[in-house]
C-alpha cells in the first residue's frame, strides 16, 4: 500500500506536466483531467485511493497560480469496462478533457484504450499488466503498485 501513496500522485504528476507543456495546453488556462475508476461497489477503494490522490495534486498545482488552472472530472466505472469505456467517450466528448487517468483495472484499462483519440495522454495507475504499453499505445503510461 505504501507504494500506491507514492506512485499514484507521481503518475497524476506526469500526466500534468506533460499536458502542460503541451502546445495547445499553452494557449489554454485551463486544463481538465479525466478520472475514471472504481468509485462505487467492491473495489471502491481503490478508484477512491486514485481520485483523492488525484485532488490532492489538482489542489497542489492549482495553489501555485501560475496561471494554469486545473479542473478534475470522475467518472464511476462500477469495475465493469463496459461502464469504463462509457465513462471514457463521455470524458472525451462532453467533459472535453484533455487527459485521463484510469481505469483503475488492467482489464479495464485495456477496454478504453479503442475508445482513446489518438495524442490524447492517458495513464492507467493500478494496471499490473504491461499489455497497453506493448501494444503501442504512445501516449499511454502504465504503472503498478504491485509488489514482487
Amino acid at each position: 500500500m505504501r507504494a500506491s501513496r507514492i506512485l499514484l500522485p507521481a503518475v497524476a504528476t506526469m500526466m500534468l506536466s506533460a499536458a502542460c507543456l503541451a502546445p495547445d495546453a499553452v494557449a489554454q488556462t485551463r486544463i481538465k483531467l479525466g478520472v475514471i475508476g472504481p468509485l462505487t461497489g467492491d473495489f471502491a477503494f481503490g478508484g477512491q485511493f486514485q481520485l483523492n490522490g488525484a485532488r490532492l495534486k489538482v489542489d497542489e498545482l492549482n495553489a501555485r497560480k501560475e496561471g494554469i488552472t486545473v479542473e478534475l472530472v470522475a467518472e464511476d466505472d462500477q469495475s465493469k469496462c463496459d461502464v469504463a469505456v462509457a465513462a471514457a467517450r463521455k470524458l472525451i466528448t462532453r467533459d472535453r478533457v484533455d487527459a485521463v487517468l484510469g481505469a483503475w483495472q488492467s482489464t479495464c484499462t485495456l477496454a478504453i484504450l479503442p475508445a482513446l483519440p489518438p495524442g490524447l495522454l492517458s495513464a492507467g495507475p493500478n494496471g499490473s499488466s504491461g499489455w497497453p504499453c506493448r501494444r503501442g499505445s504512445s501516449t499511454e503510461a502504465a504503472s503498478s503498485t504491485r509488489s514482487k
